[in-house]
């Protein structure tokens, strides 16, 4: 047993004098090591994009559901519309409309407004409304894929 872990101490030491001259060798190297060029992020285009899809459904599509008093409530956003701004600035206008058991309850608009800045993954929209931010990873040139 003593012999098998001496063994292994050495395996490791030679491991480790290993690791150090590989060091040594690529500290001398003659360019300075790089880091790869992060990603660049496309274009943020300017102007108001329509909703066309809420989950995976066409409009208008339920996005929310619970039991309320004992009834069904359902949630529907009927149309939706994201205003990019020039200036950093961005607003997004949302309709829902209600349902109690299936039948039209109420209808309701909805206002967001904030801020857009890039980041080194996507550009993230921050909400005056706490905890309505969201980011679009990768725009397209005619559509935007927004996760909220």
């Amino acid at each position: 047993m003593f012999i098998g872990k001496s063994g292994l101490a050495i395996v490791y030491v030679r491991r480790a004098s290993t690791l150090i001259a590989l060091l040594a060798v690529a500290a001398c190297g003659d360019s300075p090591a790089s880091l790869p060029p992060a990603p660049q992020l496309p274009p943020l285009q300017t102007g108001t994009w329509h909703l066309n899809l809420a989950d995976g459904q066409v409009l208008p599509a339920m996005v929310a559901h619970r039991l309320f008093n004992g009834q069904l409530e359902q949630t529907f956003v009927d149309s939706s519309t994201l205003s990019v701004n020039a200036d950093r600035t961005w607003q997004q206008r949302i309709y829902l409309k209600r349902a109690v058991f299936g039948q039209p309850a109420s209808e309701m608009p909805v206002l967001h407004l904030g801020t857009w800045a890039p980041t080194d993954t996507g550009y993230v929209f921050v909400s005056d409304i706490a905890g309505r931010d969201f980011v679009i990873h990768s725009p397209g040139a005619d559509s935007l894929r927004v996760i909220q």
